[in-house]
């Protein structure tokens, strides 16, 4: 059974001409370079730039044709068809402006895109690390493996020279198979981590690979920053380009209150009279036009204004609201951080003071047989209080990581 778990656990991750040394720093590398989150954000900036080119481009000419069905007598003859064409003139300013609403979008792409970095990083950090606690566990439940198949060796040998016990070869067997299942467990958990790890670095599978970069075995409390979030985050410059948006549609819907001028031409095709004789007899007509669009005269230009005055209001106020919600989140988190410190640090202690009680009673095993389960019983608190610590200091890392995504990169 041991060797069935051992094997299990060569097979996630330490295949022969598999492993690849693999660094926290390249993988988050080859996230920033290969996630299509991010060349989804880099389509949306390319066609922002086409808008914006878009809003030099006049709107297309209006053509029109008139057939007379029952013509219209005039003096130089009845009007047979009539041809017309118009194009309205746009304001300079308002171009402007239109292209202004376009920079404030590409604007706002551009702190989704750190957001995405961001979070990308995080996301390939926290699970990274997770691999890594994995690894330290596999490798501290293997020793307890490997210690008990030694004891239990050794008390097999005892028996033969009738001095052991069966009752303790039991204990021991029943101890492995348990740990035995943990290393099952933990080649699950491997999967799992890495199937996560792989998407966040943006391919369909990873290689198995060996982990290079090493982590302390727990955060300094010196290494905590003093200021926490910038007020020029990248969430919270989101808002920033959301309120320059909305500013920039403020300047549109203003010029487009101003007059709107529409110049045309209109060709009119005649026939000649036949009842009488004039110069101009069935002369065709052309006649320029201008047309006046006066919005000014209704109130839509008042509404509109209110309307994203009001937008603009309610953005600074969710910016200010998720400043402070952040600034909350990240405190509590550096809380939670400083509670694990102090929770690695009193399990170390109780590992020292298990340790030595454990030595003690390694001296008195041969003479009493309950201690031989009071040893064991140690043992076993031993590895739960080492197992702890891991758990205490990946919460730990974790809050780590957390803590430097709302730090202004």
């Amino acid at each position: 059974m041991m060797r069935t778990a051992i094997l299990i656990l060569g097979m996630c991750y330490l295949l022969p001409g598999t492993i690849h040394a693999q660094t926290l720093d390249s993988m988050v590398q080859k996230a920033l370079e290969s996630h299509l989150s991010l060349d989804a954000l880099a389509e949306s900036r390319l066609a922002t730039e086409s808008t914006e080119k878009l809003q030099d481009v006049w709107t297309p000419p209006v053509f029109s044709a008139g057939v007379g069905l029952r013509p219209v007598e005039t003096r130089v003859g009845p009007q047979r068809l009539r041809l017309g064409v118009q194009q309205r003139i746009p304001y300079s300013g308002a171009q402007q402006a239109r292209r202004e609403v376009v920079q404030a979008r590409r604007y706002g792409i551009d702190m989704e895109e750190e957001q995405t970095k961001i979070e990308l990083r995080y996301q390939v950090q926290k699970n990274y690390y997770a691999l890594h606690v994995i690894r330290e566990k596999e490798v501290l439940v293997n020793r307890m493996l490997e210690s008990l198949n030694e004891q239990k060796n050794d008390r097999i040998r005892q028996m033969e020279v009738g001095e052991g016990k069966y009752s303790q070869v039991l204990l021991i067997r029943r101890i492995m198979r348990r740990y035995e299942e943990e290393i099952n467990q933990l080649g699950y958990q491997h999967q799992t981590a890495l199937r996560q790890l792989s998407y966040w670095v943006g391919v369909d599978s990873l290689p198995n690979f060996k982990l290079e970069t090493e982590f302390p075995t727990i955060i300094s409390s010196e290494d905590l920053p003093v200021e926490l979030l910038s007020e020029h985050h990248p969430y919270l410059q989101s808002y920033d380009a959301l309120s320059r948006e909305y500013t920039a549609e403020k300047e549109v819907a203003r010029m487009d209150n101003y007059p709107q001028f529409t110049i045309g031409l209109d060709y009119i095709i005649n026939s000649q009279r036949r009842d009488v004789e004039l110069p101009d007899n069935g002369k065709n007509a052309l006649m320029p036009m201008i047309g006046v669009q006066m919005p000014f005269l209704t109130p839509r230009y008042s509404l509109k204004r209110q309307e994203l005055e009001r937008n603009i209001r309610a953005t600074e106020l969710n910016r200010e609201d998720e400043f402070n919600r952040l600034n909350s989140v990240v405190r509590s988190v550096l809380d939670e951080l400083l509670q694990n410190i102090s929770r690695y640090r009193n399990i170390q202690q109780q590992i020292a003071d298990t340790e030595d009680i454990l030595q003690m009673i390694e001296l008195e095993i041969e003479s009493n047989t309950a201690t031989f389960y009071d040893y064991w019983q140690l043992q076993e608190e031993i590895i739960n209080y080492k197992w702890a610590k891991l758990d205490v200091a990946h919460r730990a890392q974790e809050a780590w990581y957390f803590i430097q995504k709302f730090k202004n990169p």
